[in-house]
């Protein structure tokens, strides 16, 4: 990482850093759980497990390239990472939902079957990392959820890159004046 930012944006980039890698790798590890566990493996369940692996990878190449001199294409890769846990659902059998790292989520259910019939609201929080894909599944519920903690990541780092952009003007400015110091120096010496 360039020394050219202030102790507080170094701080953020490697918090965001390591959050992106830690969140990333839970989700590997928890999906490799799953897999070892699963019975019956079908092509398409192969597929759906490389799409969670590829999703944890996104994840932790974000941290990645945070805490190394790449901050900016991280950023851009943590951006994507976030976009894609802020809204999970499940509608007529079809569902997505992705989480790398923690969520905090505000969700409205409409349960069809077992369950019961009826709509519900509710609130979800979780420590761990986790993923659901349905494709034309038995389930008929209705599900729409929103991450809270995604959609404030996504401020966080969109303010983070504002601060970035500034600092990195203060820095070129401030060289500028450097160059033109010595230049005129040396033009005095002559």
């Amino acid at each position: 990482m360039p020394d050219i930012f202030s102790k507080s944006v170094a701080i953020k980039l490697k918090v965001l850093g390591w959050y992106q890698i830690i969140g990333g790798a839970i989700g590997v590890l928890l999906t490799i759980w799953l897999l070892a566990r699963t019975q019956a493996v079908s092509g398409l369940l192969i597929l759906l497990f490389m799409v969670a692996f590829c999703l944890y990878g996104l994840s932790i190449t974000a941290g990645k390239k945070l805490l190394g001199s790449q901050y900016d294409t991280g950023l851009k890769l943590s951006i994507i990472n976030q976009m894609l846990q802020v809204f999970s659902f499940l509608f007529l059998g079809y569902g997505f939902m992705y989480v790398s790292g923690l969520v905090l989520s505000g969700n409205i259910k409409y349960n069809v079957g077992e369950d019961g019939n009826g709509l519900r609201m509710g609130v979800d929080f979780g420590l761990f990392s986790k993923w659901n894909f349905d494709i034309n599944s038995n389930n008929r519920s209705f599900l729409f959820s929103m991450n809270f903690l995604a959609v404030y990541l996504l401020y966080f780092i969109y303010r983070l890159r504002q601060r970035i952009n500034f600092e990195f003007k203060q820095y070129q400015l401030l060289e500028t004046e450097n160059d033109a110091d010595e230049s005129n120096s040396n033009d005095n010496e002559l």
